[in-house]
């Protein structure tokens, strides 16, 4: 009896830390996920920005 719950508690252990450890990698991809999203978004942002820059100092040198 001791020696089945000895093992059915190293399976449940088992079980848990292969959860644990999977649901863990999947939490580290979704943060990386993100991080690149607001990289790309940043890098957008800052694009657009230069674009409105160019376009008002073309729009300025138009006017002068």
């Amino acid at each position: 009896m001791i020696a089945f719950s000895l093992v059915a508690t190293r399976r449940v252990g088992a079980v848990l830390a292969v959860a644990l450890v999977t649901g863990l990698g999947i939490q580290v991809l979704s943060q990386g996920a993100l991080a690149q999203d607001r990289k790309d978004t940043s890098r957008q942002t800052a694009k657009d920005q230069v674009s409105h820059a160019v376009a008002l100092s073309e729009a300025f040198k138009q006017v002068t």
